[in-house]
């Protein structure tokens, strides 16, 4: 860019120090213009001979308070030497060198040049723009203070170097300043340049320049703002990251004309004033005032200086409306003191509302007269601090009621805890939530991290790998809070952090304690009475807690009204979170530092707190069903944890009442832990075992539920020992033996058992009690187990039937569904088992809690047969909600999460999903190795993980994995079991793939051997076992022996198949081979037509089956002669496999080398050669 034409030359003769129009002294000479300008009245006029401004030696009539921004490069001298002139006029220049003691503080006394100058200029060099760098951040305090900053380029090709909020202004240009001087520029002389220059310089700073400052003197003097450099100072030169916020940011303002407030709500220690500085800073061409509010003085919550400040901001920035305000205030830059005192008095008799309207509202105006193509803004940081002891927030207010007055093209930003005097007067507006467990936020961390901490001599004296795991831990720690590793660092700076201590502390940091003792003094100190009967009780029980708190228990355990909760919960403001599972405090260091009692007038004891939630819990728990308790969460989480510290530690029908509570809800660990306890307390001798076998068998069943086989069968082993010796057994105990049996296998017992205990309930309960709902269910599905299938499938509709009279979040209600839906797809009635299974999901998602494992259970069932009915995706998708359900509630070992995995694997199989499927069969057998994990759950994640080599070709791969599934196969069950089919077919198909077809026969007959067992009435799939068994057979070469099985699987498949069934076709071409084998052409020409036919009129035209058929029939004729036909047929078989198949493969070939063979039986030789030539 050209820099501005300096003044021309001109006679040294002084003109009149008059206006001739109005006999002011404030002149200006406009250089370009050749001109006098008055000051005051704006009339313009030549001079007689010459003009003072073009004088260097001359004095200045107004001098000016000028700061210098430059670097310490090779440039210094020449801004030293327009330094030493501008001061003989009479200047003040701030000047590093000059200005900054040996002692002092330099971004200190930086800032502090910034705010007593009235104008800055800045030399720019290449050091002097590098990034960061000091003297960009001089230019951004600069352009806050006084509203522009007036360069002056010493180096070439820096245009894309200097700021973009410079690159609009022009600039002088001297970066031929060292070649001039030396002499080296043909027709340029130094002295007569360089005075040229200065002239230029103090015309600027003289003339218009002086005149902007002298305007903007008066303003200042009057409206007396309230400047923000020191404190944008201190964010600027650290700041990383947050470019997901200036992007969003930047997006309102694009694109969004008629929105009017960017709402940032923070949390705590989130970083909103450091991003408020640099937002206002990069985006100096949209952002044209800003204040920052503060609880540290009075000052900086005054809605009266806010408005002084914002005014004064907005006439540095737009010249339209800095016209009108002073207009406003009857004054202007030649105003006397005494003018300039009365206008700031008159200010100082005017409210908040009457500042705005006089100094912001008005000038702007609604009358359109100042106008703007784009969206301007107005920035306020921190807006929570703004509130007063009563909760009063006159700027949020101004927000909320005056926010239209403004000209639309006046916008807002605000950052702002989510505190309830702001969220409440902004509720209408939709925050950009700065969540600090977002993914973005954490990317900042880690980039604050690796430019600070990472580089501390303290963090780099360790170990690789241990740099790594801190970075870990400290980000982990912070919980998304920036304060927290800001504190972190200058702790280990201060050196009131020890380095060992990293590893151990559990949250807290010296900085950020001392900054909650100064927020807790502000906000409680001067009503200690309030904090101890109001604020200390409810902090009690959130640091109990530690997770969110549901408002109603708190209400319970504090016995107060919602008006008392919700005054004190206005009173923690955003110290405390709100969510939909309730309240909790904002981060962890908060706990810390409220739970250590040493020197702390706001200790809070968490030991009290857990002991007051819990007696609520454990009161809720009693008499009442697992679906009937409140606060659920609560309980199950909380209480497992606290009980060793708790008053109901030692008594048994409490914890009882716990453990039997957690099965209920699904979490079996911590119900285990429970029982374990209890059992440590009770014996099991016959002796006493009528006074704790309840407890026992219910420790057993919950052993049962979290997969602690060997463990509930040494126990089962002991109860049936005690009661053995007794000889009668109750009931609920005669039902846990059962259940336990059941659960390890012992299928018989377990039938005899529940049998009994049937025949005891049909004489002592009601039909619709929920023990004899569940002894039917679960005998029902024991006799399925035993191959008792009607007695089964009637039993399930039975319990159905009385289910029903059940409410349907009675936690028993999705158990028949599921059962029926069992027995039913095992005989491959998906139709019917499908709507049993969605009902038996949509029962568990209404009665049982979100993480239970029945819920788990009906989505992997309604997988399952949505899975064998090939909608492979939905499947899928179950079975990962299946995965997410347990994740909480189950040991990752479970026996249920494995095959869930199993299943979740399965399905991406099916989409081709190669690499997540293995990923997941490999994590579930490196979590069951060494657990007691069910054989045929096991045999599942084998027969998967074969699955996903033999889709990919990996048959060597896939055959080990079939081999060990069959093997788990045949330990859980007996050979009538459906999965066992499927196994032994997936193995001898594998085998076929490697042409081991002596292995593969044996596995074809018993899978079809245990087919025909199983569904007797299964044609189709009898006939497909049939098939494949022949076909291997005519592989081994045994054609008689294949010939009767083909004949057979034909006659099933036209018995249970439609015309149009692709196997149909396959099995009538399949005959047709082994008889032309066997020497029976005409019956195998017949079949090969007729399966020829079929395919035409069912598949689509030119389909590569249908070439397949055509192939084969004219070998046949070729066969028999009819070489004509044949040719027909090869040729048009050619011409669609040519189309269908891919190029080279061997089907095109084939009918290729058909076609040449009967053109040559033909005599036809040319015609065979040349396309013998050819390739297809």
């Amino acid at each position: 860019m050209s820099g501005v034409n300096g003044t021309q030359g001109q006679n040294a003769n002084s003109l009149s120090s008059a206006c001739p129009y109005c006999g002011s002294a404030d002149l200006v000479f406009k250089s370009k213009v050749a001109l006098w300008e008055c000051q005051q009245c704006e009339q313009r006029f030549p001079g007689s001979a010459g003009t003072p401004a073009n004088r260097s030696d001359s004095q200045a009539t107004r001098p000016q308070y000028i700061f210098f921004s430059y670097a310490h490069d090779e440039n210094r001298e020449l801004v030293e030497m327009f330094k030493a002139d501008l001061e003989k006029r009479g200047h003040r220049i701030w000047f590093d060198a000059k200005d900054i003691g040996t002692w002092d503080n330099w971004k200190g006394s930086i800032t502090r040049g910034i705010d007593s100058s009235n104008m800055m200029v800045a030399f720019m060099s290449r050091h002097a723009l590098r990034d960061p760098g000091v003297c960009r951040n001089e230019i951004a305090l600069g352009l806050n203070r006084f509203g522009t900053v007036y360069p002056v380029v010493l180096e070439a090709a820096l245009e894309n170097d200097i700021p973009l909020t410079l690159r609009e202004l022009q600039w002088p240009d001297l970066h031929e300043w060292r070649d001039i001087r030396a002499g080296n520029v043909p027709g340029v002389e130094w002295n007569r340049w360089y005075e040229s220059h200065l002239i230029e310089l103090i015309g600027k700073i003289e003339g218009e320049a002086g005149a902007y400052a002298s305007e903007i003197e008066a303003l200042r003097d009057v409206l007396r703002p309230t400047g923000f450099e020191s404190r944008i100072a201190e964010h600027l030169e650290d700041f990383v990251g947050r470019q997901w916020v200036f992007d969003a940011y930047q997006h309102w303002v694009d694109h969004q004309p008629a929105s009017r407030l960017f709402w940032i709500k923070a949390g705590p220690g989130t970083g909103k004033t450091a991003l408020a500085a640099n937002l206002a800073t990069r985006n100096r061409n949209t952002v044209v005032a800003n204040w920052f509010c503060s609880t540290n003085g009075a000052a900086l919550r005054s809605p009266e200086r806010a408005v002084r400040s914002l005014a004064y901001q907005l006439a540095l920035r737009l010249e339209d409306y800095r016209v009108r305000l002073l207009r406003a205030l009857g004054i202007s830059a030649h105003s006397v003191a005494d003018r300039l005192d009365d206008s700031r008095k008159a200010l100082d008799k005017l409210n908040p509302h009457e500042l705005l309207d006089l100094l912001v509202i008005e000038p702007l105006g609604k009358d359109q007269l100042i106008w703007r193509e784009h969206k301007l803004v107005i920035l306020i940081d921190a807006l929570d601090e703004a509130t007063d002891e009563a909760g009063n927030n006159p700027l949020a207010d101004f927000i909320a009621q005056d926010l239209g007055r403004l000209p639309d093209w006046v916008g807002l930003v605000v950052t702002s805890r989510p505190e309830s005097a702001v969220v409440s007067r902004l509720q209408r507006y939709r925050p950009f939530e700065l969540d600090a467990q977002d993914e973005r936020n954490r990317a900042d961390l880690r980039e604050w991290y690796a430019r600070h901490l990472a580089n501390r001599p303290e963090i780099l004296a360790m170990p690789a790998a241990q740099q790594q795991r801190m970075q870990t831990l400290l980000i982990e720690r912070s919980e998304g809070m920036f304060l927290y590793l800001v504190e972190v660092e200058r702790g280990l700076h201060d050196q009131v952090l020890d380095p060992g201590q990293l590893q151990t502390i559990d949250a807290g940091v010296p900085g950020l304690n001392s900054l909650y003792q100064l927020s807790f003094q502000r906000r409680f100190g001067r009503a200690p009475e309030h904090y101890e009967d109001g604020v200390r009780p409810l902090l009690r029980l959130l640091v109990a807690a530690g997770d969110p708190l549901p408002e109603s228990l708190a209400i319970e355990v504090l016995q107060w009204s919602q008006e008392q909760f919700h005054k004190q919960r206005r009173a923690l403001g955003s110290y405390v979170i709100d969510s939909r599972l309730g309240i909790s405090v904002f981060h962890k260091t908060l706990i810390e530092w409220l739970t250590d009692s040493e020197n702390n007038a706001f200790f809070v004891d968490a030991r009290e707190g857990r002991q007051a939630i819990a007696d609520v819990l454990f009161r809720e728990l009693t008499g009442k069903a697992a679906y009937h308790v409140r606060w659920h969460t609560c309980a199950a989480s909380w209480l497992p944890k606290w009980l060793p510290t708790l008053s109901q530690r030692g008594q048994i029908k409490a914890s009882h009442d716990l453990a039997v509570y957690l099965d209920a809800y699904g979490r079996y660990g911590d119900a285990v832990g429970v029982f374990r306890r209890i059992a440590e307390n009770v014996s099991s001798s016959s002796a006493e075992i009528d006074q704790n076998a309840v407890p026992l068998i219910n420790f057993a069943c919950t052993l049962v539920r979290n997969g602690d086989l060997g463990e509930a069968e040494k126990l089962f082993r002991r109860l049936w020992a005690a009661y053995t010796d007794k000889g009668s057994i109750p009931e609920e105990v005669l039902f846990g033996l059962a259940y336990v049996a059941d659960a390890l296998n012992r299928l018989e017992e377990a039938g005899q058992l529940y049998r009994m205990l049937l025949e005891m309930n049909r004489n002592t309960l009601r039909a619709a009690d929920p023990h004899m709902i569940e002894n039917l269910n679960n005998l029902a599905g024991v006799e399925e187990a035993l191959g008792h299938v009607e007695v089964a499938e009637k039993l399930a509709r039975e319990a159905i039937e009385l289910v029903q009279a059940l409410p349907d979040e009675h936690f028993l209600a999705p158990a028949p569904y599921n059962t029926l839906a069992n027995i039913l797809a095992n005989q491959r009635r998906y139709a019917e088992a499908e709507p049993l299974y969605r009902k038996a999901l949509d029962l568990a998602k209404t009665g049982l809690p979100s993480g239970h494992p029945m819920i788990a259970y009906s989505l992997n069932n309604l997988g399952h047969v949505l899975s064998y009915q090939g909608q492979k995706a939905e499947a899928g998708q179950l079975y990962r909600q299946a995965l997410d359900v347990t994740s909480g509630t189950l040991p990752a070992a479970h026996p249920d999460r494995i095959g869930t995995m199993a299943n979740l694997a399965s399905a991406l199989v099916a989409q081709d999903k190669y690499d997540e499927a293995e990923k997941l069969c490999r994590s579930a057998m490196d979590l069951a190795e060494g657990a007691q994990i069910p054989a045929g759950t096991l045999g599942v994640v084998k027969h998967t993980l074969g699955n996903l080599f033999y889709q990919q070709g990996r048959y060597a791969e896939a055959e080990p994995f079939y081999r060990q599934a069959l093997e788990l196969e045949k330990e859980a069950c007996s050979n009538n079991d459906e999965q066992m089919v499927g196994s032994l077919i997936t193995l001898a198909d594998v085998l076929d793939k490697q042409a081991r077809y002596s292995e593969s026969e044996p596995l074809y007959r018993q899978a079809l051997a245990l087919r025909e067992k199983l569904t007797p009435d299964a044609k189709a799939e009898i006939a497909t076992l049939q098939n494949s068994l022949a076909t291997t057979l005519f592989r081994l070469g045994r054609h008689e022996a294949a010939e009767p099985l083909y004949r057979l699987a034909l006659r099933m498949r036209r018995d249970a198949l439609p015309a149009s069934s692709p196997l149909l076709a396959s099995s009538l071409n399949n005959l047709a081979q082994i008889l032309f084998k066997l020497g029976s052409v005409d019956e195998a020409e017949s079949l090969h037509r007729e399966a020829l036919a079929l395919r035409q009129q069912f598949l689509p035209e030119g389909d590569a089956a249908t070439a397949a058929s055509m192939h084969k029939l004219a070998t046949v004729l070729e066969h028999k002669a009819q070489y004509g036909d044949a040719e027909r047929l090869y040729r048009e078989a050619w011409e669609q496999r040519s189309v269908a198949l891919p190029t080279g493969h061997p089907g095109i070939e084939e009918s290729r080398k058909g076609l040449i063979r009967v053109l040559n039986e033909q005599g036809r030789a040319s015609e065979a050669d040349c396309l013998a030539a050819s390739r297809s």
